[in-house]
């Protein structure tokens, strides 16, 4: 069997591994596509819009961004994302806490309609800068990477938001 290169991450297996052993990819992807689409009620539309990156767009283009998430629980303690491997998603914390961790250092305390993932979101196909641990039983959207992708081309607004958030977490302080 020939190697393939990884369409959402570059991953190159080995010879002889199929697709479904991207070990960077296949979680995400397969919770994706068998996770059941959330409802554009308004319920879920309301919820987003309490995301700062997505204030102001109206309810109509709200239901379309909706289309991209789908939604996961953790429960308390669980390593949300690890450090290391492939960004292939993008989430919005929406229920609980989680902590952002670089080895035993704390970086950030993520609460409700707060996100991480945004360099995946980016499409920098980088890997993850640190791990995010549920400090609470949590709730969050999510999308994979060519979803999200859609919704930054679609809504220049909501990229530009992503950016300058972007910017203030990544600028060095001082």
């Amino acid at each position: 069997m020939p190697k393939w290169e990884c369409y959402h991450c570059g991953y190159i297996t080995e010879e002889g591994k199929s697709p479904e052993e991207c070990p960077a990819c296949h979680a995400a992807l397969a919770f994706w596509l068998e996770a059941p689409e959330l409802s554009v009620a308004k319920e879920v539309r309301d919820l987003l819009q309490r995301v700062p990156i997505f204030k102001g767009l109206e309810e109509r283009r709200m239901a379309d961004v909706a289309k991209a998430f789908r939604e996961a629980a953790f429960d308390e303690g669980t390593r949300i994302v690890k450090e290391g491997e492939q960004s292939v998603s993008f989430s919005i914390l929406t229920e609980g806490e989680a902590e952002v961790r670089s080895g035993d250092r704390v970086i950030a305390t993520l609460r409700p309609y707060e996100f991480f993932g945004e360099l995946a979101a980016l499409g920098t196909h980088s890997a993850r800068t640190a791990d995010v641990i549920a400090t609470a039983p949590c709730k969050c959207l999510v999308a994979i990477q060519p979803e999200f992708q859609r919704i930054l081309s679609t809504y220049p607004t909501v990229a530009g938001n992503v950016l300058g958030e972007v910017r203030r977490r990544y600028q060095p302080k001082g």
